[in-house]
C-alpha cells in the first residue's frame, strides 16, 4: 500500500513540475520590431489598410520631435500646416506616414528592437503610401515633413 501511495504521489509531483515548466524555453515573448530576417516581426501588420493619424496638435507633436533651434510649434499654426500639404488625398497620406512614424518609433523600444529592420519597414510603408523615393524630390516624405514642420512654427 506504502508503494502504490508513493509511486502516485511521485507521478502527481512529476507531472506538476513538467506541468509548470513546459514550454518556458518556447515561450518567447515576440514584441513588434524584434527578430532578424524571417524572424522579424512586423509592427505594422497591414500596411494597406492603415489609419492616419487624429488631427490634433498633441498627437502631432508626439510624431514630430523637437522644433528647429529658435522656434515652437504653435497650435495655432495646425490648420495652416495641415492645408499646406495639399487636397485631402495628400493629407491623408501624410497623417497615415506619421501614424506608421509614431507605431514604429513605440516598437524601437521594444528589448531587443530590431531599428535596422524597423527602419526598412518605415521605407516600405512609404513605398505603399506611393511618397516620392528621392528625399530631395517634391513630394518626397523628407520634404513634405520639412514644409508641414516650417508651417507648424512659422
Amino acid at each position: 500500500m506504502k508503494k502504490i501511495i508513493l509511486s502516485s504521489m511521485t507521478m502527481i509531483l512529476f507531472s506538476l513540475l513538467v506541468s509548470c515548466n513546459m514550454g518556458k524555453d518556447n515561450a518567447t515573448e515576440y514584441k513588434p520590431g524584434t527578430g532578424e530576417g524571417d524572424k522579424y516581426v512586423q509592427v505594422i501588420k497591414d500596411k494597406d489598410n492603415l489609419m492616419p493619424l487624429k488631427e490634433t496638435f498633441t498627437d502631432i507633436i508626439s510624431v514630430l520631435g523637437a522644433a528647429d533651434a529658435g522656434k515652437t510649434y504653435k497650435d495655432t499654426n495646425l490648420t495652416t500646416a495641415l492645408n499646406g500639404l495639399g487636397n485631402a488625398q495628400d493629407k491623408e497620406k501624410f497623417l497615415k506616414a506619421l501614424n506608421a512614424k509614431k507605431q514604429l518609433e513605440e516598437a524601437k523600444k521594444n528589448k531587443d528592437a530590431n531599428n535596422a529592420m524597423i527602419d526598412a519597414e518605415f521605407t516600405e510603408v512609404l513605398s505603399k503610401l506611393k511618397f516620392a523615393s528621392d528625399s530631395t524630390a517634391a513630394g518626397s516624405y523628407e520634404m513634405t515633413m520639412k514644409n508641414f514642420r516650417d508651417h507648424l512654427s512659422a
